[in-house]
């Protein structure tokens, strides 16, 4: 995953787990979560992209994570019938 600067300089880039990203990343605030298809779903820095959490969800992750900043949830669907 890169993460571009407005004069598109990388800025950073970071190996998750060896699986590929297929849905966008989201970003809020400092923070930017990006969910792979081995299913994890990461919280790195919007900074230097150093992982704040990882969290294992056990099933290949399609879609875009969403996020409701009033009452600060994460909502994740993934394959396998689960909302997280």
């Amino acid at each position: 995953h890169y993460s571009y600067f407005k004069l598109k300089q990388m800025a950073w880039k970071v190996n998750l787990d060896s699986s590929s990203i297929f849905a966008t990343p989201m970003s809020c605030g400092d923070d930017l979560f990006v969910a792979t298809l081995s299913g994890n779903l990461f919280c790195l820095s919007n900074f230097d992209g150093s992982v704040n959490w990882k969290l294992a969800l056990e099933k290949p992750v399609f879609t875009s994570p969403a996020v409701n900043e009033t009452s600060r949830s994460l909502f994740l669907g993934t394959c396998g019938c689960f909302m997280y």
